[in-house]
């Protein structure tokens, strides 16, 4: 589940840094966004993050960390299929709204969720193995974007072209079964605490 979730999490996450990258080149290009407006925007989504953040923190409370991710990922390719129809200036700023309060709720439920599911005596390492994981975020997705671009001449079915990644990640977050994640986890612990002479007796 762990490894699942993981491969859940590039593809998701390459998805959020390539829409974050390529904002300020759409809203320019296809949606006529002026560059004060962008610039304003841009701070804006970087304060909603934090809303976001806490706003999601409190809905997995309540529905659970993995429930709240799907959400948060789902909104993303809401997000998308918008800005594909997007046709002005204000409707920009309305959807960045919107990716700035899922921005920060994905990064912080994801890292959430995987700390629940690993030993908390090897978190160390695995987590810098989440880190390695998120640090390749972007380079797929921004591939992508340009590929479809150059090929199609528009930005538009360029940032479409990006859902693919949510809709992958979003299948396989789908089927990580947090619960046997969390009994491994259990089980390796038990393991641990368990010593030498007390397996032999």
């Amino acid at each position: 589940p762990v490894l699942l979730f993981l491969l859940a999490f590039v593809l998701y996450n390459d998805g959020v840094q390539t829409v974050i990258k390529m904002a300020s080149l759409y809203g320019t290009e296809e949606v006529g966004v002026g560059m004060p407006m962008m610039m304003g925007t841009l701070l804006g989504i970087q304060l909603l993050a934090m809303v976001g953040a806490l706003l999601f923190a409190r809905l997995a409370g309540a529905w659970g960390t993995k429930r709240a991710l799907v959400l948060a990922v789902a909104l993303w390719l809401v997000a998308v299929g918008w800005a594909y129809l997007l046709t002005t200036p204000a409707g920009f700023v309305v959807l960045a709204a919107l990716a700035g309060l899922v921005l920060g709720a994905v990064q912080a439920l994801s890292r959430s969720l995987f700390a629940a599911m690993i030993p908390r005596e090897s978190s160390a390492e695995l987590f810098g193995f989440f880190s390695v994981f998120n640090k390749l975020a972007g380079v797929l997705g921004t591939f992508l974007f340009a590929t479809v671009r150059q090929a199609t001449g528009t930005s538009r079915l360029a940032i479409l072209s990006v859902a693919v990644l949510f809709v992958a990640g979003l299948v396989l977050l789908l089927r990580v079964n947090e619960a046997e994640a969390r009994a491994r986890r259990d089980e390796l612990r038990g393991d641990g605490a368990t010593s030498p002479t007390r397996r032999g007796s």
